[in-house]
């Protein structure tokens, strides 16, 4: 339950704190066992006379005119405070400064703990590969770039082609690390009613696949991740007619990514001098396992990469073409947000875990607008890459969960419980990036940031994957084990990878905090309070922050 203070009754403003300095993000607040077992808000009181905070409840205050945000709070003891420091700022593109200090008055207990040595980063030490400038961002962007005034139509056919049969071959012009479009003659080494397999005759050393890894990547394809995707995401197009997608094997491809899809592929790039390379087919662009190293060149490593690439294809044709969308401020990291969660719902996801993980440990590079506002190259280091990647997983993954979320049946089919419709309303609105989302939740921006961060700074803290609060909008659903491939299904903030735990969005110490928040983005500083007393809480940054504070106990 959410109080909401005025400033005139009860924010208390204290002396200007000084300047923060830098310190390392810590995460010394992972999950918690309710004291006593509740989590529930406490009643509502007379302004006059707040009641201290129960586990899981917080509360509210916007900035004053001039920035500021003041607040004395009566405290028991013994609990911890996530000061959750918000901007509502949807214009900006820089960072905004901004400074704390506390007190408890009157009864001030011993400092509070050193901060904990900063978390490892997730990045390094991964076994998921890093991604690849060749992305299907950065190449709809260039795509979009190039057509503006221009209409995206798929290329027209007098009659539906002939599909191919297992040794049939054709050329196809394939990328190779940026460089000119090389051509190489492929062999169709599979066929069946939803996909035709190629595999490169031409570039050496030949690709190799094994009987056991090719009869095991067709058929989970063919028979879990494109059905399921068809209900997730919807119909994808059929350029050539005939009614199937093919997934190229070529050494060229791992030049520049473990997979990828070219949108030149998908329309009439005759008019579009960057599509020279268009092969005008529904086409998946694969490394063989011959091309790859452990653990990326396992079967179920490559049906992870697949189901996120075949996503971008069904993306595109539903956004951009069936709409006649041209425009060149489609945020790159909604898209690829969505193929993260394609990884996730098409029962895949491993090398996800590891993104989810890495993006947590960097949550300070992380806000809303860059995750799906339109001016995001103007702020976003490409260092950030990785780290968006899983922001935007995370950020689509929250409301599809919002929204109900899904079942899978016995059958292994998915069920709506209305996170698919919600999906696919996404999906197919003519709008795109924060307008999408907007339109889409049917929530205002300054709600929207506001919810989604207690969420982050919530979800799953208690030991068990349990929620500290019971109010469901600041919580992801609980993950469930696929009961087809046995993969997780879910966001589980401080669940784990194959590698260890995750340790949950990195906090920093109130005290020491590093002074920055991002447009749109939030500072989840922890606060120790040791003796009973009022808690007294300033925050001063610039008026166009729009700041707010939620003050959260957490333990």
């Amino acid at each position: 339950m959410t109080r909401r203070f005025t400033i005139a009754l009860l924010a208390a403003l204290l002396l200007a704190g000084a300047g923060c300095s830098d310190s390392a993000q810590t995460n010394d607040d992972a999950r918690v066992t309710p004291d006593g077992g509740g989590d529930a808000t406490p009643a509502d009181v007379g302004v006059d006379a707040p009641a201290p905070l129960a586990l899981g409840a917080f509360y509210e205050l916007d900035a004053d005119s001039s920035g500021k945000i003041a607040a004395s709070l009566p405290v028991n003891g013994d609990e911890t405070m996530m000061v959750l420091l918000l901007s509502l700022d949807d214009q900006g593109v820089v960072q905004h400064d901004y400074t704390v200090n506390s007190k408890i008055a009157a009864m001030r207990g011993a400092p509070p703990a050193p901060a904990t040595p900063a978390q490892p980063s997730f990045a390094a030490a991964s076994p998921w590969p890093a991604p690849r400038r060749c992305t299907f961002a950065q190449r709809l962007q260039r795509l979009l770039a190039e057509a503006k005034g221009k209409k995206l139509a798929p290329p027209t056919y007098a009659a539906a082609s002939v599909p191919p049969k297992v040794g049939e071959t054709r050329e196809f012009k394939v990328g190779s690390g940026g460089g000119t479009p090389v051509t190489i003659t492929a062999e169709a080494i599979h066929v069946d009613n939803v996909a035709v397999f190629w595999i490169d005759k031409t570039t050496t050393p030949l690709a190799t696949i094994s009987s056991e890894d090719l009869k095991q990547l067709t058929d989970e394809f063919a028979n879990i991740i494109v059905p399921r995707e068809r209900v997730y995401f919807g119909k994808e197009s059929d350029v050539d007619g005939d009614g199937l997608i093919s997934v190229l094997l070529s050494p060229l491809v791992a030049g520049s990514a473990v997979a990828y899809v070219s949108p030149c592929d998908l329309v009439n790039a005759s008019s579009l001098p960057g599509c020279a390379a268009s092969n005008g087919m529904e086409l998946v662009y694969l490394s063989p396992p011959s091309s790859l190293q452990p653990p990326y060149n396992t079967a179920r490593a490559l049906l992870e990469t697949v189901a996120h690439e075949f996503q971008h294809a069904i993306y595109f044709y539903r956004k951009f073409v069936l709409n006649q969308t041209v425009g060149t401020n489609e945020n790159p990291y909604v898209t690829e947000g969505l193929s993260h969660l394609a990884q996730d719902l098409s029962g895949y996801q491993s090398g996800n875990l590891y993104v989810l993980a890495a993006t947590l440990g960097e949550i300070d590079l992380v806000s809303v607008p860059n995750s799906v506002g339109d001016k995001i190259l103007k702020y976003v280091p490409g260092s950030a890459d990785g780290v968006l990647r899983g922001a935007g997983y995370m950020l689509l993954r929250y409301f599809f969960d919002q929204a109900g979320g899904d079942a899978i049946d016995s059958n292994g089919d998915p069920q709506d419980k209305g996170g698919i419709a919600w999906l696919r309303g996404f999906m197919d609105q003519p709008e795109t990036g924060l307008a999408s989302l907007l339109a889409s939740t049917k929530m205002s921006y300054a709600d929207l940031v506001t919810q989604y961060w207690t969420a982050v700074a919530l979800s799953n803290r208690v030991a068990g994957g349990k929620p500290v609060s019971t109010d469901p909008r600041y919580n992801y659903l609980p993950t469930v084990t696929d009961s087809v491939t046995g993969r997780q299904r879910g966001c589980d903030l401080f669940g784990a990878t194959h590698a260890g735990p995750i340790p949950g969005p990195a906090t920093q110490d109130f005290d020491t905090a590093d002074g920055k928040l991002r447009p749109g983005g939030a500072e989840l500083l922890v606060l120790k309070v040791e003796k009973a007393g009022t808690l007294e809480v300033e925050v001063t940054t610039a008026a166009q922050a729009k700041a707010r504070v939620r003050v959260i106990r957490i333990r």
